[in-house]
């Protein structure tokens, strides 16, 4: 851990103590631009261009606050994915209605990816905005740029100057204070601020400072304008300006850290310890993040599905159950090390300095992953494994060479791919070129449909076709082939919904802003969420997994193979959730193989699952060149949501039950320990699944002890990335410390936990929540 300086003390002091504790305000909830009187004229003008005054109005009216010792300065609007955001609205009464009807709203913003971030750091407002002008000269020259990019460029200037607006009102504010404050150190930050604040986001940025605080404005205001934005690869972008400080002697190792924690601190202000105090501010639109549904029969599914996700009030404890590990989700993740666009090793100092000052604050945002490689210095890979030694779950491990080999299979050039960085939780994004939108397959519920000819257990009606009474399947294999037929229909089905909803999110909530920081966007003229992104990348996500594939191995042994019951059998004990059935279900769970203990039985089973899943996967590739399609597996932190959708399961799962998370075994299970998991998880070939299969493993902190334990951790990180492993999270905590949080969380404010998509301070949630997680440790 770092040795903090007294500024970064004051200041974790201030966000434990103050910011953690204090209920932050919404604004701009019900306002409407056009009903203020300087923006009336535009109710008839394109929503683009209204967007990109609404940009303006947040840059003019959001609250200039200064805190003391920060040196970075910028507060967002409070907002969350669980209870969603408050922007300016902008359409006409008329057009919410149309919008309204196909789940769609000004918070439609597809969010998960994250901006070109260097752009605004090296050419600055003005450099961006003369690239524009640039294009729009060149346009007037032909008569065959339609009007709309004209639009476009205009809503990308507008919304450019809302940056330069903000920048400035910071400082005359800062200017202000400097001419009251009485302490002469503080008077000097306020100048350098000043300094700072004066010359970037407007020019390009020359040093640490203002890289840095180029990079906050920017991310100010695009999340104040709804944005749920993940933060790249930061060590990449302020490594330049670092090194260039250090070697001319403006800064040194300390004033480094301090603006980099000041950084990180301001990423964690909007943190909530206290749930309950929170109000809901979702509309529909909000549904349509990362679903969009453009039928009236999707859309009412979609929503049946998004209401187990969310806070239902204070006294609805039937959704509740499973609420907390939204409440802090702003899909803030950052990357480090790994590849650069040559292939080369990327790791700098940075790096490090990053993570170390992560640790030492002791903070939830960003979630971090690391990227490592072959090449990737070895003492970097033992000091990441003395980092998860303190037992928050981060960083997450990236195998560059693992992921590298998918993407060779998209139309996607490796020079951007090895620049890929996290979306909101693991996914694989490229940082200002890929339009990601994911959508969910529910492969348990497709087990579901079989066992019940195409009904829904939980929802009561037919919810897929119909595939026969259980007594026709005379063997796994008729039984398996009618799964896998639910299993393409919903896969066909997600996938269609990808095509035909390109661009739809940029006619009701485009960006013009994010836009300009896309030089395809800039060169022709289009919003990024009007199919205007590089690549317009798509995953199907399977969930589910480790359910499926030790429901599956009862149904081949107990059913097909050992003939202990016939499935019919089996199926009025599920439809009992196992009531009266509890010695058949005890025999379940004993009995049958079971996926993460390096059991070829198990192990066979989820092999042919995922080579079933890409097989398809590559044959809907063949249908379109509009959409690069990913796959991956996994349920992010929602493991518990997804489980509420879907009844009892042959590995003697109850109804509604959570389900195991992301990638990994069902908890419990797995009783041969950490190793045996990863050899389960990279037997099959993950190579078309490059969007993530993140295995999440939890270790007793107790039996990873000194230098000894820092050895172990690295062996386990350097044999799951040797053998191909994608993704890995690595938790260490201990029982006795968990159980002591649930009845003193007072002295646990700083205990976080791996949620699978996120990272969450543990007494933040739920009971039944806080019961899933110690159930992973108590082995």
């Amino acid at each position: 851990m770092l040795s903090l300086s007294s500024r970064l003390i004051k200041l974790k002091k201030r966000l434990y103590k103050v910011e953690f504790s204090t209920v932050n305000e919404w604004w701009f909830e019900n306002v409407n631009i056009l009903d203020l009187p300087e923006y009336t004229h535009l109710s008839n003008s394109s929503i683009v261009l209204r967007k990109a005054y609404s940009l303006q109005y947040i840059a003019k009216n959001l609250p200039i606050i200064i805190k003391d010792d920060e040196l970075v300065v910028g507060v967002p609007n409070q907002n969350s994915v669980e209870f969603g955001m408050s922007i300016p609205k902008y359409l006409t009464d008329e057009e919410r209605k149309y919008f309204a009807h196909y789940g769609l709203s000004e918070q439609s913003l597809p969010a998960h990816h994250p901006p070109a971030w260097e752009k605004i750091i090296q050419k600055g407002v003005l450099g961006i905005k003369k690239s524009i002008t640039e294009q729009m000269k060149k346009a007037r020259e032909k008569s065959t740029i339609a009007k709309s990019c004209f639009e476009e460029w205009e809503s990308m200037l507008i919304s450019l100057d809302a940056l330069t607006i903000y920048a400035e009102r910071y400082a005359e504010r800062l200017e202000e204070l400097i001419k009251r404050e009485k302490s002469e150190a503080r008077k000097d930050d306020y100048k350098k601020i000043l300094k700072v604040c004066r010359n970037v986001p407007l020019n390009p940025a020359q040093t640490l400072h203002e890289a840095v605080q180029s990079y906050w404005f920017l991310y100010t205001i695009l999340n104040s304008g709804g944005e749920f934005l993940p933060l790249g690869r930061l060590d990449q972008y302020f490594y330049p300006y670092y090194k260039t400080d250090m070697d001319k002697g403006v800064i040194d190792e300390e004033e480094a850290n301090e603006i980099l924690g000041s950084f990180l601190i301001k990423c964690n202000e909007r943190v909530v310890f206290e749930p309950k105090k929170m109000t809901a501010h979702r509309d529909v639109g909000f549904i349509a993040n990362s679903w969009r549904c453009l039928d009236d029969v999707g859309l009412n599914k979609e929503k049946e599905i998004q209401s187990s996700f969310f806070w239902h009030g204070k006294e609805n404890v039937d959704y509740n159950k499973f609420f907390g590990q939204e409440t802090n989700n702003k899909m803030m993740t950052a990357v480090v090390g790994g590849k650069d666009r040559n292939g080369d090793d990327a790791t700098n100092v940075l790096s490090r300095k990053l993570l170390d000052l992560m640790i030492s604050l002791q903070l939830l945002f960003p979630t971090f992953g690391v990227r490592f490689h072959k090449d990737t210095p070895k003492d970097f890979v033992t000091h990441v494994a003395a980092i998860l030694q303190h037992g928050q779950g981060e960083p997450i491990i990236y195998n560059d060479e693992a992921i590298l080999r998918g993407y060779k299979n998209l139309n996607i050039s490796q020079e951007d791919a090895r620049d890929y960085s996290s979306d909101g939780c693991w996914e694989t994004v490229i940082p200002g070129k890929t339009n990601f939108v994911y959508n969910t397959l529910y492969v348990l519920n497709c087990l579901e449909y079989t066992m019940n000819n195409g009904y829904s257990v939980k929802n009561k009606r037919q919810e897929s076709f119909a595939t026969g009474e259980l007594k026709t399947f005379v063997t796994y294999n008729d039984f398996y082939n009618a799964f896998l037929k639910h299993m393409y229909l919903q896969m066909e089905g997600i996938y269609n919904n990808f095509l035909r909803n390109i661009g739809i999110t940029g006619l009701v909530a485009p960006d013009p802003l994010f836009s300009a920081m896309s030089n395809k966007c800039v060169e022709f003229g289009e919003d990024y969420y009007c199919d205007g992104a590089e690549y317009q990348t798509r995953m199907i996500l399977m969930a589910g997994f480790a359910n499926t594939v030790n429901s599956l191995a009862v149904i081949k042994k107990l059913v097909f193979e050992d003939k202990y019951l016939t499935l019919t059998e089996l199926n009025r004990a599920l439809l009992a959730n196992w009531n009266g059935y509890e010695r058949l279900r005890a025999l379940v769970i004993n009995r049958a193989p079971k996926y993460g203990n390096d059991n070829d039985y198990a192990d066979d089973i989820g092999d042919k699952l995922l080579q079933d899943f890409t097989d398809e996967l590559r044959e809907l590739r063949k249908k379109s060149d509009k959409i690069e399609l990913l796959g991956g597996v996994g349920t992010f932190h929602v493991y518990a949501a997804l489980g509420n959708m879907t009844g009892a399961s042959a590995d003697g799962r109850y109804a509604y039950d959570a389900l195991a998370p992301n990638y990994s075994p069902v908890p419990g299970t797995d009783t041969k320990g950490p190793l045996s998991a990863i050899l389960s998880s990279v037997k099959p070939d993950l190579t078309d699944l490059m969007s993530g299969t993140p295995l999440d493993i939890s270790i007793n902190i107790n039996d990873f002890c000194g230098e000894a334990g820092v050895e172990r951790l690295s062996t386990i990180i350097k044999t799951f990335c040797n053998l191909g492993g994608q993704i890995l999270t690595i938790t260490a905590n201990s029982v006795e410390e968990l159980k002591d949080a649930k009845i003193h969380p007072d002295k646990h404010k700083n205990l976080l936990v791996r949620m699978g998509g996120l990272s969450a301070y543990f007494i933040t949630l739920t009971s039944l929540q806080q019961d899933k997680i110690i159930e992973r440790f108590n082995k």
